[in-house]
């Protein structure tokens, strides 16, 4: 999937790239030859009058339609005021226009030319849808847009090209061919490693961890995976299981930390207690040499 039709044509043609200018114009009229016959054979198949594209989008109006209030306030048989989801708008059928100009720009009816339409013809509503489209998007003007052959480039020697032309002397542009070996860009496999070790295939920051992410929903469901989302599992789960052996090395170390902890508490009492032995030999100690002052006083006296 590529972002503009230059991208797509790119990737369509990137091994074509190296091959001469006349084989080149050859592979691009057999690609586009084959997406021509492919769409020129579903065109052709399809039982309705515009495209299915086309029919699809006029049925969703029409279902938005239905969903509207309609009035001709004028009395006239092509301008309607139509309300709705808290606006007004004015819807001119003669004209193919209404103010909110998607039937102008797109020129298909849009919901509010569906109810005026509904409100004009009645029971012809249904048929009437075709007279007020462009017929643009008609099965025949696709049939006519992809009914023209695309050739493929001659030879050589069947070239048809002006006397004029064959005397013209062109030069070839100033080109300096730089050194070594030409630089040709590697289109990466699914399964190459990427040159980021440290980079994950999926980059989204929100619900990446719970499953609710919308990219990630596919990892809960039973269907088969792609290469992209074989990848993007494994290396989930491979997030997942380092997420669980560092956990588990945390409850180790919380439970060495526990004991460690419990070890001190034992130290710390035991200090406790030897301390409180220690004030009471120092108390005894005292009260021994208050005794010992007493003693050596009677003896002064005597």
């Amino acid at each position: 999937m590529t972002s503009n039709i230059t991208e797509s044509l790119n990737s369509m043609l990137r091994d074509e790239k190296e091959y001469p200018v006349v084989a080149i114009f050859n592979s691009i009229a057999n690609r586009f030859g084959e997406i021509f016959r492919k769409r020129y054979a579903d065109v052709d198949n399809s039982k309705t009058t515009f495209v299915s594209v086309v029919e699809t989008i006029l049925r969703e109006n029409m279902i938005e339609g239905d969903k509207l209030y309609v009035n001709n306030i004028n009395g006239s048989t092509d301008e309607f005021t139509v309300l709705g989801y808290g606006c007004s708008t004015k819807v001119n059928l003669s004209r193919r226009s209404c103010s909110c100009r998607k039937y102008d720009l797109v020129k298909l009816p849009c919901a509010h030319a569906m109810v005026a339409l509904c409100l004009k013809h009645g029971n012809e509503y249904d048929t009437s849808i075709y007279n007020y489209s462009s017929q643009i998007y008609s099965k025949e003007s696709y049939l006519l847009a992809y009914l023209e052959p695309i050739c493929a480039a001659p030879v050589e020697s069947e070239w048809s090209v002006a006397q004029e032309y064959l005397e013209m002397q062109v030069l070839s542009p100033d080109f300096y061919p730089k050194l070594g070996r030409r630089k040709v860009k590697h289109v990466k496999g699914v399964l190459e490693p990427s040159r980021n070790s440290g980079q994950k295939f999926y980059s989204c920051a929100v619900g990446k961890d719970n499953g609710e992410c919308s990219y990630f929903k596919w990892i809960f469901s039973d269907f088969e995976v792609s290469k992209f989302q074989g990848i993007a599992k494994f290396e989930m789960f491979e997030r997942l299981r380092d997420s669980e052996e560092n956990r588990n090395l945390l409850m180790i170390l919380y439970r060495e930390s526990e004991h460690k902890i419990d070890h001190l508490k034992g130290l710390l009492k035991d200090v406790e207690i030897e301390r409180d032995q220690f004030k009471h030999k120092l108390a005894m100690a005292e009260e021994n040499e208050k005794g010992m002052k007493f003693m050596v006083y009677d003896l002064l006296l005597i």
